[in-house]
């Protein structure tokens, strides 16, 4: 009957085998997949030129979080005008990682050319990995 149906039998000695065969057969089913996981919001009240850094966005966060590393979208009308990640965070003249709503701060792009302007919404996110069948 098995034959009938295409299916595998397969016979361990000890439970090891059992668990390894398993664990085998796990990870060639399971497949990692990307998801993105919205952090938070911030928008752009003033734009600085510095000159060993380049552009710097002055930022109020409105909701979430910013965080150092993060992944960024710079949303204009709606429409997404650049995508980056956050090179730099600062408080003052303090370096942070990151940023909670209702604080204001510096986020450097490390893009010089990255089209942003007073009034951009930037949009905080992280993609993470996640094990889907």
């Amino acid at each position: 009957m098995a034959r009938d149906k295409n299916v595998e039998i397969h016979t361990f000695k000890v439970i090891y085998d059992v668990v390894k065969a398993v664990e085998a057969a796990i990870a060639g089913i399971l497949v990692a997949e990307e998801e993105e996981v919205t952090l938070g919001k911030a928008r752009i009240k003033a734009i600085f030129n510095i000159r060993e850094v380049g552009k710097v966005a002055g930022v109020e966060v409105l909701e979430g979080k910013v965080k150092r590393g993060a992944l960024v979208r710079v949303m204009r009308d709606g429409k997404k005008v650049f995508e980056g990640k956050i090179v730099s965070l600062k408080h003052f003249k303090e370096d942070k990682d990151e940023i909670s709503a209702g604080n204001e701060c510096g986020i450097g792009l490390g893009d010089p050319k990255a089209p942003i302007r007073e009034g951009d919404i930037l949009e905080v996110y992280e993609k993470r990995k996640v094990l889907a069948a």
